[in-house]
């Protein structure tokens, strides 16, 4: 089994594969015990541990697999001096990202790269994010809450370290909880959408930037209902807010789609022209708002086309 042993000029460092990974230059030693031994030991002297004992020499060998001697004291004397010296003196520096915008409940992976690294370190890691085991620099897991997470990250060599934030912005979902139902008459269904910004309004009254636009295909069941919903949506309080309703009028005199928006008692209604629609046929819908003031007013979609 060969032990793959290097030298990383930028990182200052001497990487041992399978053995303990990276150490700094000039804290390791080879060692020969016999000049006519053919095996050698290599020891931790910051430690003062042994790394190996009594490996062959010919097992040592560099990233191009090649033995680092033609015997053991020609193996220590290279080994020694792939040990020893001064490096480049250059400090590591962080090169990953420093920023990631995220969702809720979003898988999140990301790796920590850097020049001239050896050692990694993490502070402050939010609640749902954890390092690989076997890779410290790698982040997966996802952020439960909506919210700016600043953790810390650190890369060290033998000459110093790198210190940076890595800034971690959580959004809301645009929705989440939404379900779907194939409508048949008076079938339906409620469903309490977590919107991150409602799209409600609160209260009548002039506009602040609330556009909306609702599509869909719908085809209109043989009920004679005159209010058969489409869509609604909005908050609780029904008296004041500006809620969206959307349905089919079935009655055979009028068969029609109409919009309400506004308070209970205080809408804008406009509806397509009576019989404008067919029983059991598919049609495609387009409502838009511009966000303007809502009262009272009534009329036709066609007489309010620049309207909606």
């Amino acid at each position: 089994m060969s032990i793959i042993i290097y030298r990383d000029e930028q990182a200052n460092a001497i990487f041992v594969e399978d053995a303990n990974g990276v150490q700094f230059l000039n804290a390791l030693q080879a060692i020969l015990i016999n000049p006519s031994d053919t095996f050698l030991s290599i020891k931790d002297l910051a430690r003062d541990i042994d790394l190996f004992t009594a490996i062959p020499y010919a097992e040592f060998v560099d990233q191009g697999l090649v033995a680092y001697g033609s015997d053991a004291s020609t193996t220590v004397n290279a080994l020694n001096a792939l040990f020893t010296g001064a490096g480049l003196g250059n400090l590591p520096v962080i090169t990953s990202v420093l920023s990631i915008n995220t969702t809720e409940n979003v898988a999140i992976n990301y790796e920590l790269t850097s020049t001239g690294g050896v050692g990694y370190e993490w502070d402050n890691l939010p609640a749902g994010l954890v390092t690989v085991e076997g890779n410290v620099r790698k982040l997966v897991g996802s952020i439960a809450a909506d919210g700016v997470y600043t953790p810390t990250m650190k890369v060290v060599n033998y000459f110093g370290n790198d210190t940076e934030t890595l800034t971690i912005t959580v959004s809301n979902p645009p929705y989440s909880n939404t379900k779907s139902v194939n409508f048949n008459n008076n079938d339906y269904l409620n469903a309490s959408a977590l919107t991150s910004n409602p799209m409600y309004r609160a209260a009548n009254g002039a506009g602040a930037g609330d556009a909306w636009t609702i599509c869909g295909w719908f085809k209109g069941g043989t009920s004679s209902d005159s209010n058969q919903t489409i869509i609604s949506y909005g908050g609780t309080d029904k008296d004041n807010e500006g809620r969206v309703w959307v349905y089919w009028d079935g009655n055979s005199s009028k068969e029609q789609i109409v919009l309400k928006f506004g308070s209970e008692d205080d809408w804008l209604r406009f509806t397509t022209p009576d019989n404008s629609l067919v029983d059991n046929t598919w049609v495609h819908f387009i409502i838009t708002y511009d966000g303007g003031t809502t009262g009272s007013n009534g009329g036709s979609i066609n007489d309010y086309y620049s309207r909606f």
